[in-house]
Order: structure tokens, then C-alpha cells, then sequence
């Protein structure tokens, strides 16, 4: 099997299961997220090179109490509130000269509020109008989905300038913007046809997939570069590891969910 067949039957399993498993069902798609939040840590931590046990526990901990409705407003909105301070942080020293500090304490802190906590948003962004809508994230995804595909055929037939170099030598200016107006386009569709959402907030979300979805995919980058490594793991054939897949999503999910309730509250 080539390379392109095994990415494109790799590809599409992956957004068939998620697709399948959060229209069915509020547990099924709460099972996929648990499950999927478990390989990204694993893979997170093989990439660092760090054996670290406790952030498994407080992923296992934060999981429960979000299916024992134990995640009040007063828990999520700390909670929320250090996970943008943390992807803040990671954004800062992506645009810095020197790596992404390491250490046992910052560590701990991404482990917990950029890893762990990243998917779990994702049911709450579904819930934001106190109903399961599984659309909302569906098309959350969709929009990654086509902003990182039209970015890399953009970028592979008209791309010259580079976009960020020296974190990742394929990505292109030309390409970055080509993904970011099929976005917005797809986007400003999805806000005239899906009432899930207004078109406004379907506008917001997908500039912010096409900004910190792409940047969240260089945050990545500039780790595989600080420790020399190709992929995040080989689960996904063609693709590598499922961190490979969801780093936009990572980066991304908490400024929704922040938008979503800025938005919900001032309507």
C-alpha cells in the first residue's frame, strides 16, 4: 500500500469515527475524547522524553468529574482561564529564539492545561446552549480539516515565500492564507445554513481555527525540532500520531469555548 492510500484510508477512518461517535451519541463521543486524550498524553510525553505519571491521574480525575456533572462555572472558569494563559506561553516562546522550556514544573503545567484539558472543552463547546449539539463540533473540525488541506494544496502549487522557517521549512505564506479563506468561506456557509451557531459566531470561529489552529500545528513543530523527531507516534499511518492530527484542536478549543461563553453571555 502507498503512501497516499495509507494516509487516505487512515484519514478517513479517523474523521469517520469521530464524526460517527459524536452524532451518536453525547457517551460515545465523551468515551472518544477520554480515550484520545489518554494517546495524546502518552504521545506529548514520548516526545518530550518525560515519564511523568500524574498528569494520567488528574486527566482520569478531570474526566469523572466532568461525567458526574462535578465541573461547575467556578471550576471550569479557573480551569479555562490558566489553559489560554498556558497556550499564551507556548505562543510567546514559539516566536522566541530560544526552545520551549522543559522543566519539571512547566511540564506539569502543559500536561495538565494544554493537553489535558483541551478535548474535554470540546463537550463543552457542544453544550454551549445547555443542549448536546453535535454539529457545533463536527464543524469545529470540519474547519481544521479544510483549512490545514487547502493550506497544503495551496502551499504545494503556488507557495513561495516561506512562512516560519526555521520551526517548519514546508509551510508557506501563500499556503497560510489559501487555507484561511477556504476557512472563512466554509465558515461563513456553515453560519447560513447551520442554526446551531450565528453566522457571526461561525465567522469568529473559523478565522480563529485559520490563526491559532495553524499556530497550534507550529507549537508542535517546534517541539519535533527541539528533540528531533519526525512524528508524535505511527498510530495513524501517513499521518503519525494522533498529536499529529489534533494539534490545532489542542491549541484552539479553549479560545472558543472562551468565545462561545463571551458570546452567549452578552446575547
Amino acid at each position: 500500500m502507498n503512501d497516499l492510500l495509507k494516509r487516505s484510508v487512515s484519514g478517513f477512518l479517523y474523521s469517520a469515527i469521530l464524526v460517527l461517535s459524536a452524532y451518536y451519541s453525547e457517551d460515545f463521543f465523551y468515551l472518544l475524547l477520554f480515550g484520545l486524550s489518554i494517546i495524546l498524553l502518552i504521545e506529548y510525553n514520548r516526545l518530550l522524553r518525560r515519564k511523568n505519571f500524574t498528569p494520567f491521574i488528574i486527566l482520569f480525575l478531570l474526566f469523572y468529574a466532568l461525567k458526574e456533572g462535578a465541573i461547575t462555572v467556578w471550576i471550569l472558569y479557573p480551569i479555562l482561564g490558566l489553559s489560554a494563559l498556558i497556550d499564551i506561553f507556548l505562543l510567546f516562546n514559539l516566536f522566541g529564539k530560544k526552545n520551549i522550556p522543559e522543566g519539571r514544573i512547566q511540564n506539569f503545567l502543559y500536561c495538565t492545561f494544554y493537553i489535558s484539558t483541551s478535548l474535554i472543552y470540546l463537550l463543552f463547546i457542544a453544550n454551549i446552549h445547555n443542549a448536546y449539539k453535535p454539529w457545533i463540533v463536527i464543524n469545529i473540525f470540519l474547519l481544521v480539516w479544510i483549512n490545514d488541506s487547502f493550506a497544503y494544496l495551496v502551499g504545494v502549487n503556488f507557495g513561495k515565500r516561506k512562512l516560519f522557517e526555521k520551526v517548519s521549512p514546508k509551510k508557506t505564506l501563500e499556503g497560510t492564507v489559501g487555507g484561511a479563506l477556504f476557512c472563512l468561506l466554509t465558515g461563513t456557509v456553515m453560519g447560513l445554513y447551520n442554526d446551531d451557531l450565528s453566522l457571526f459566531e461561525w465567522i469568529v470561529i473559523s478565522l480563529m481555527v485559520a490563526t491559532l489552529g495553524t499556530l497550534g500545528d507550529l507549537i508542535q513543530s517546534k517541539y519535533k525540532r527541539q528533540t528531533g523527531v519526525k512524528d508524535s507516534g505511527n498510530l495513524m499511518p501517513g499521518h503519525g500520531g494522533i498529536y499529529d492530527r489534533l494539534d490545532s484542536i489542542v491549541l484552539v478549543s479553549p479560545f472558543i469555548l472562551i468565545f462561545l461563553l463571551i458570546s452567549n453571555y452578552v446575547s
